[in-house]
């Protein structure tokens, strides 16, 4: 349980997306760890490829529902928002054979959170990154993070965006969780 098969790592490994496959590994390693009573929550889906990682993590652990939640064509960065952008996320999906383990939502994340009535075994944080957004994805979120959950940002060692401002400003005065740095992401469990 818990291990992606070579073949799988391959396949990912060609979605096209904006994360590397280190990270989507140390995200599929933490998508297999959620109980199947949990969901997976993904804030900025793009074209599936990080939603690919978390499906396939979770199918080959213990089966956590993943939402995918992105703006998509309401996206104000016109370089998302692309027709085409939601149909390869589908089809990145099917191809994978991940239909029914990721369940996209077109929606900016406070509205989807009023779509999702379960706690939350893993929240990965790769929308908008500028320090307003983050900070709204932190307050809809956070309080849905199960006390056993786990919370992922992308891009939280670049100052340039408002991913590690947030974080240092709304999380970690909590003195709730405790962070590390891995590649590209910024993961944060609870303090014991």
């Amino acid at each position: 349980m818990g291990r992606l098969t070579a073949d799988m790592e391959k396949k990912l490994a060609r979605v096209h997306g904006q994360i590397l496959a280190s990270e989507g590994l140390l995200l599929a390693e933490l998508a297999a760890q959620v109980p199947n009573d949990r969901v997976i929550v993904e804030i900025g889906a793009y074209k599936g490829k990080s939603s690919c990682y978390l499906a396939a993590g979770a199918r080959a652990g213990n089966g956590a529902l993943v939402y995918s939640i992105d703006l998509w064509e309401k996206s104000p960065w016109p370089e998302y928002a692309r027709p085409e952008i939601p149909k390869n996320w589908r089809d990145n999906i099917g191809h994978l054979g991940l239909v029914g383990q990721a369940v996209p939502i077109a929606a900016d994340s406070t509205e989807a959170a009023e779509l999702i009535d379960h706690k939350v075994g893993l929240l990965f944080v790769d929308g908008n990154h500028n320090y307003d957004g983050v900070c709204k994805d932190i307050e809809t979120w956070m309080p849905r993070v199960d006390p056993n959950g786990v919370m992922v940002f992308h891009d939280a060692k670049a100052e340039l965006w408002g991913v590690a401002r947030a974080i240092r400003e709304k999380i970690m005065p909590t003195g709730r969780y405790a962070y590390t740095l891995e590649m590209g992401l910024c993961i944060l469990r609870r303090a014991r």
